[in-house]
């Protein structure tokens, strides 16, 4: 692709009449934007002037406000209310804010003492970009030459209106912040951004690069979502973005995000499919349907055959286990006096290990595994008022993996980083103590036996007492992974949880009595991990890898599903602190596979990057 593809088109809507030679030709180039980029720049003159600078003014008064007053807008709905989950990311997300009543019981809830000209800036932004959406939505329709009858039918894209009122710290120390705002792409049929003139927002073009996104003083991006996309028959590029923070200003945006109502099926317009060349790609589906899905979850249990957005290709070892002899990753007795020498070698030769006599009381496991199955077994409505939001890192949600990979996995998970009560209070308001006290003891446990394992491990490769000072502090990587494998009507060509090495320094896994992890290893293929009563599985992770200059592997692993019976299993991620600077200890050799980078910048890495997080630090290059 040449430089003029990178660049985003910008359109002027200055002085243009619906169904003029004006507008039609304008039409087209709306289409064709949509279809090469996903997204256009544009500056619209049916907007007063200055009243986005004063909407974006009175974003930073709203985000200033105390978090007690913040934390007041609560919504059932997921990614409407107040989130402020990530350390980087806060948002106020608003359904229907073109209604006055909207505006004021958001305003008067905020400002009980009243803030009128907040609540009309507020709600005459949201009603012109609501009028906005329509228009480019009529515009897409003409590009394409459809009949008029879509016209009106169009308009039930935006009759669900969702506005959002955003936040970017600056990042720590002026370094750069890449998961500000991971990769994604919107669910809605359109949204339209403005921003406060701070770049941030950076588009994936058909070339697979990054491109930043400049918005003019009194523009707008405007981004196709996924609902579009699929009404044009795939014709439509549905915008991946992300943010990326960097500098010393904070970003403040808003955008509309025009929804279909629940109900509302989308079809493909007959005129948009050509058997030969745009072939029908995309079946007729209830957008309610489709957002509880993306929101998060299928309901398993009511599904008798594979959805195609969950079947994998077939490869000839998908549920192939090996049982010769040496193929069993080893169990390690804790108590062993030679347990600590023994560990060394499985973490030299497998990447991981099953431990015995870990002195974890069995009542503790047991415990947590009946609260991941009470939680997993509530109805989808209950387990998604904690859903995780696109930038947080905790509560329910899909695996954080599955963005990388071109199907979705038969899997529900639920992340604690921390106490789990806030969102444990989201799912059950009276009755969350007991979950809340079960989850902060078995993190308690874990940490006490992590820092036995790091103790015996970092001896292992001879570092330092001084060098092991961040043993046992409080502000280390840690978090605990709730995991749920439905049975799979169709297990072959499902997959669990996709092949991934972890960030950490090694993962205490607990799995339920029944199988389905397999660790990679080389000669030997995909080995399981066989349940052992009282027993936890320990796998290395990239950051352990690295410390050893790659003497000990990071276990590539994977969970494969089955018909008959439901899988859980209880992850516990430990590693050093965010500051703590990872760099290959030099033992054997005097030349370091790795280059030097704190743990923050390697899980920021990962974050973007994945399975080449680690070959981007090598030093060795073919």
């Amino acid at each position: 692709m040449g430089s003029e593809g990178l660049k985003i088109p910008c359109l002027k809507f200055c002085g243009l009449k619906e169904g003029s030679e004006e507008w039609r030709e304008m039409s087209k180039k709306v289409k064709d934007a949509c279809e090469s980029h996903g997204c256009f720049i544009m500056v619209y003159d049916k907007i007063p002037k200055g009243l986005c600078h004063h909407m974006s003014l009175f974003i930073k008064e709203l985000f200033d406000l105390p978090e007690e007053t913040k934390r007041k807008h609560t919504s059932p709905k997921p990614y409407n209310g107040y989130n402020s989950d990530s350390p980087v990311y806060q948002c106020f997300g608003l359904e229907d804010a073109s209604l006055l009543q909207t505006s004021q019981a958001f305003t008067n809830l905020m400002w009980p003492q009243g803030n009128p000209t907040f609540c009309e800036t507020l709600n005459l932004t949201s009603s012109k970009l609501v009028d906005l959406s329509l228009e480019i939505m009529k515009m897409i329709v003409e590009g394409y030459g459809l009949p008029k009858k879509y016209s009106s039918k169009i308009e039930e894209f935006k009759s669900s209106c969702h506005f959002r009122l955003m936040k970017y710290k600056v990042a720590e120390n002026g370094e750069v912040c890449e998961a500000a705002l991971l990769p994604h792409t919107d669910k809605s049929a359109l949204t339209i951004l403005f921003d406060n003139q701070v770049e941030g927002l950076q588009v994936l073009t058909k070339s697979n690069q990054w491109i930043p996104v400049k918005i003019p003083q009194e523009g707008f991006v405007v981004m196709v979502g996924d609902a579009f996309k699929a009404w044009s028959n795939g014709r439509l590029d549905a915008a991946t973005h992300r943010v990326v923070m960097k500098g010393e200003k904070e970003r403040y945006s808003f955008g509309l995000f025009a929804l279909p109502k629940e109900e509302v099926n989308i079809e493909v317009p007959g005129e948009l499919v050509e058997d030969n060349i745009h072939p029908l790609r995309y079946r007729p589906f209830n957008y309610g349907d489709f957002l509880k899905y993306f929101l998060f979850t299928l309901n398993f249990s009511s599904l008798r055959t594979l959805p195609e957005t969950h079947a994998w290709p077939q490869s000839e070892d998908a549920h192939h286990h090996h049982h010769g002899v040496g193929s069993c990753i080893p169990i390690i007795d804790l108590m062993d006096p030679n347990a600590m020498e023994l560990i060394g070698l499985a973490c030299e030769n497998w990447g991981a290990f099953q431990l015995k006599n870990h002195g974890i009381p069995l009542n503790v496991v047991q415990e947590v595994e009946e609260e991941a199955k009470r939680l997993f077994a509530l109805p989808a409505d209950r387990k998604l008022k904690a859903l995780r939001s696109a930038a947080g890192a905790t509560g329910y949600g899909r695996a954080r993996i599955s963005s990388f990979f071109p199907k979705h996995m038969w899997h529900e998970g639920f992340t604690i980083m921390g106490s789990p009560c806030d969102d444990a209070k989201k799912i059950w308001p009276n009755d969350h103590t007991r979950f809340c006290n079960i989850m902060e003891n078995y993190q308690k446990q874990m940490k006490l036996l992590a820092e036995k394992l790091t103790h015996m491990i970092l001896s292992l490769l001879e570092i330092s007492e001084d060098e092991k000072g961040w043993i046992g502090s409080s502000n280390l990587c840690e978090a605990v992974q709730l995991n749920f494998y439905p049975c799979c009507p169709e297990p072959n060509r499902a997959m669990g949880l996709a092949p991934h090495t972890d960030t950490s320094l090694f993962t205490i896994l607990h799995q339920s009595q029944t199988s389905g992890l397999q660790i990679f290893k080389e000669g030997a293929g995909w080995v399981s991990v066989h349940p052992h009563p009282n027993t936890l599985v320990v796998h290395t992770g990239d950051i352990l890898h690295i410390l050893s200059n790659s003497r000990f592997r990071c276990a590539l692993h994977r969970v494969m599903v089955n018909s008959a019976r439901q899988r859980y299993s209880v992850a516990y991620f430990y590693g050093p602190p965010l500051d703590y600077v990872l760099s290959p200890l030099l033992l054997l050799t005097s030349f370091p596979r790795f280059r030097s980078l704190s743990v923050k910048d390697y899980i920021g890495l990962k974050a973007n990057n994945l399975g080449e997080a680690l070959s981007l630090i090598s030093t060795i290059h073919n």
